[in-house]
């Protein structure tokens, strides 16, 4: 039976050229530690793309508008194999864990074969004394391979090198063209254990055609959980999710009329016109398929309720912050032991 833990894909990249762009990003920007409690703070990123183009946020969330950071316009390598892909790239960083660090055991939430993402890792610095391992399995992965790995599993990291491990770490969309570059024996395993989400190309759509399908709504209570005010606004010029107290707006790709995704989420106007607008949300994988609303203005209600939601996200979030910090504190003495 083939291993799906990981797979190398069928490009390779220039050594020399990763560690030249490499360099370069070391020398003009400071990395910032990784979110999560299973290290000590000392595993860190510089992020190349992401939803805000700020190269200090260095979490790996995709919200389906990818901008570069600055750091690309010192990396011209970086950003030519960013761009050269016929698939998005919706989250790129460089990822540093230096010598006798430990990544602990831990899995990644939203990126898996069902939700149409998948992570790719690039390695610009390595060393044999570095004991990856994914799903119990060891990543031996060489500097300038194409790699993906199945990091919903669990994954650990123990560099027992002296020096500084760096991989360039992509979390793509999962279309056709990246599926062409895995062996065909890996996906047919992969298609015999899970149905993979496959993206679909956008479309053209007028602007004045988004502004028209802009309004309010209620996020149900299945997607994320509780019932989340919500906006449909125009963000980049792309039809976007906003939900109230969240900092990212969440875009959405039109690939048919009147349709719009993202990524395993389908939104579908099912009643449009000037004067009223109901969309369908089909997510499969959470059993999910409603109707809802789009109104064109809030009532007084909703606008309470939009400034509780708020509130209570910069509660949370302003609680949550120490709270991590605290509990890194702590894992790090069985991390580390």
């Amino acid at each position: 039976m083939i291993s799906t833990a990981m797979a190398q894909l069928k490009l390779n990249f220039d050594v020399e050229k990763l560690q030249h762009d490499l360099g370069s990003a070391k020398q003009h920007f400071q990395s910032a530690p990784q979110i999560g409690p299973y290290h000590d703070g000392s595993w860190t990123g510089i992020a190349l793309r992401n939803s805000q183009g700020n190269y200090e946020d260095t979490l790996a969330f995709s919200a389906g508008s990818a901008q570069d950071t600055e750091v690309l316009s010192y990396c011209p390598y970086f950003k030519q194999i960013i761009d050269g892909f016929d698939f998005e790239v919706e989250v790129a960083r460089l990822l540093f864990l230096p010598p006798g660090k430990k990544v602990g055991e831990h899995k990644d939430q939203g990126i898996d074969w069902s939700t149409g993402l998948a992570r790719i890792h690039i390695p610009i610095i390595t060393h044999e004394e570095v004991y990856f391992y994914i799903d119990g399995q060891r990543a031996q992965w060489k500097e300038g391979e194409f790699w993906y790995g199945n990091f919903s599993e669990t994954h650990s990291i123990h560099n027992q090198s002296d020096i500084t491990r760096v991989h360039l770490v992509l979390d793509c969309a999962i279309n056709n063209n990246l599926l062409a570059l895995f062996p065909k024996a890996f996906l047919t395993e992969i298609q015999s254990k899970s149905e993979i989400f496959i993206n679909q190309d956008a479309i053209a759509v007028s602007l004045d055609t988004l502004k028209s399908c802009c309004g309010y709504f209620t996020l149900p209570k299945q997607y994320l959980g509780f019932p989340a005010k919500s906006e449909l606004i125009i963000h980049n010029d792309q039809l976007a999710v906003k939900i109230f107290g969240l900092p990212v707006a969440i875009g959405l790709t039109p690939t048919a009329e009147n349709t719009f995704e993202y990524l395993d989420t389908k939104f579908t106007y099912t009643h449009f016109d000037t004067h009223s607008k109901t969309i369908e949300i089909n997510n499969q994988s959470k059993d999910l398929l409603m109707d809802i609303e789009i109104k064109s203005t809030l009532s007084s209600k909703d606008r309470l309720l939009q400034m509780s939601q708020i509130a209570l996200f910069k509660t949370i979030l302003t609680i949550a912050s120490p709270f991590m910090k605290l509990r890194r504190r702590f894992s790090t003495v069985n991390t580390y032991s």
